[in-house]
């Protein structure tokens, strides 16, 4: 299958899954590991990156000659990290408010309707905790009897969460995301909807290493939906992305649909 880039160059674009399994990420909503790999033209290969530690301790090099490595003595006390703690602190109580919200079904996670594939952005978070924290604030000046309380929000798996305290916040909050909506750039309004975290896409994680000229995220998708119908690459999520001159990585979360798709041409 062939993609044309900008230019006279022709690239092959053919994904297939690597056979390797890689396992599970503990607390990550995918399932079993796997790697996207594009072949064809050798300036955008790919390859399963693997990471073998040395067999020998390294060697220092003088004007003498090569120098044995040091040895081993006894390491020095560290001092305390206050930051390291307190983060360390603050995630671990951040993961127990959510793992017990969800385990009582208090748990909820804000989707968009009619795409549940769909990620927030930061600044639509950043605007929906505005609006949340002002909707909260007008319940607590009211003469209403009822507040809602909420003991965590923030992100897991890509996904805004809030771990409500009671099963009324729950349904509070519930009624208000179906009220509101939020811009989408230049694009239109977001109708929302809170759901359960069973209710959320599990996603494949596939990464992709790209030799040659990175082309970028926006045209690796397009090149690689264009020659692939049967992808959904709207449905993709980028979880993470690194790039150096001469190559590119790119780890997503795909739709269960494109996992088999892409099986299917390995």
């Amino acid at each position: 299958m062939k993609v044309t880039k900008t230019g006279s160059r022709l690239m092959d674009y053919q994904p297939t899954l690597c056979s390797e399994a890689l396992g599970s990420q503990s607390g990550v909503a995918t399932s079993d590991l796997t790697r996207i790999v594009t072949q064809g033209d050798p300036t955008v290969s790919a390859t399963c990156v693997a990471v073998q530690p040395p067999s020998e301790p390294p060697t220092r090099e003088t004007a003498g000659g090569l120098v044995p490595p040091r040895k081993k003595g006894k390491k020095r006390p560290t001092p305390p990290q206050t930051t390291k703690k307190e983060k360390k602190k603050r995630s671990s109580s951040f993961a127990a408010a959510f793992a017990q919200a969800e385990k009582d079904d208090l748990l909820g996670v804000v989707l968009v309707q009619d795409n549940s594939y769909r990620v927030h952005s930061r600044a639509e978070i950043a605007w929906l905790r505005r609006i949340l924290g002002q909707k909260v604030d007008a319940a607590i000046d009211s003469d209403e009897s009822f507040i809602p309380r909420f003991t965590e929000s923030g992100i897991r798996n890509s996904r805004f969460c809030l771990s409500c305290a009671n099963g009324e916040s729950f349904d509070w909050l519930k009624n208000l995301l179906d009220s509101i909506e939020v811009e989408e750039g230049g694009e239109g309004r977001l109708r929302l909807r809170l759901a359960t975290p069973a209710e959320v896409p599990k996603l494949t994680r596939a990464e992709v290493f790209i030799t040659g000229e990175p082309p970028g995220v926006p045209r690796f998708l397009k090149n690689i939906q264009a020659q692939n119908p049967a992808l959904h690459t709207e449905r993709w999520v980028l979880k993470h992305q690194q790039q150096t001159s001469g190559s590119q990585l790119l780890v997503f979360g795909i739709d269960p649909e494109s996992a088999v798709a892409l099986a299917a041409n390995d």
